[in-house]
């Protein structure tokens, strides 16, 4: 809160110092840092580092813009990865296994600085944690949510087993969001898929043209 103003502030006077102006309108905003990608391919450090690494000009740069998802909105929301099948031992079956934590993004669980909490009370048993902490307890659309995809992932799409990252940020279903979906053979699929429940086709074609 108060230290993220600060910060943003002391970046605000340092880019000013130097004679940069700083629009005021977000939209302005987004297009003056897509801009400020674009330049950089032509600055002194870029054009040497192509020259030593023989990386042609002629290539350009390119800027991804996306929607960001939070996690760290309140204890109401979270983040997390899951498998759809236990991966301590093999078995044939949708199981789903794995760690969440509520009021933090996903790098916060890669990173360790947070304790996680795990999806559901089987695991909890087995693992020896208490049951009454995990996402099918405490956010229990969200984990609805997350076991009827799996579902459909393993079991009308004919998927190998799967790993999954997800956020969400309220605990009703409609503020679950997935960012990156693997294989656990070790291959992405064909394409991210990113997509939102809030409409059901939306997302259902998205899995459909990536199962193509």
């Amino acid at each position: 809160g108060e230290q993220m103003k600060k910060t943003a502030l002391a970046y605000q006077e340092f880019i000013s110092s130097h004679g940069v102006t700083i629009e005021k309108k977000p939209r302005e905003q987004l297009f003056q840092a897509i801009q400020a990608v674009f330049d950089s391919w032509n600055a002194p450090r870029a054009k040497t580092y192509r020259l030593i690494m023989g990386i042609s000009s002629d290539w350009g740069t390119a800027v991804t813009i996306q929607k960001m998802v939070f996690g760290n909105l309140s204890q109401q929301a979270g983040s997390g990865v899951f498998f759809t099948h236990n991966p301590r031992w093999s078995e044939d079956k949708l199981m789903l296994w794995g760690d969440f934590t509520p009021g933090n993004q996903g790098e916060d669980i890669v990173s360790g600085l947070v304790e996680t909490l795990p999806l559901n009370q089987r695991q909890a048993e087995i693992e020896s944690r208490p049951p009454e902490k995990t996402l099918e307890t405490l956010f229990p659309e969200i984990y609805g949510r997350i076991n009827e995809l799996a579902e459909k992932i393993i079991y009308d799409w004919g998927y190998s087993p799967q790993e999954i990252e997800f956020t969400f940020e309220g605990p009703e279903k409609e503020n679950l969001y997935f960012q990156t979906w693997y294989c656990r053979n070790g291959q992405r699929l064909s394409a991210w898929i990113i997509f939102k429940y809030r409409r059901m086709t939306s997302w259902e074609g998205a899995l459909a043209s990536a199962a193509e």
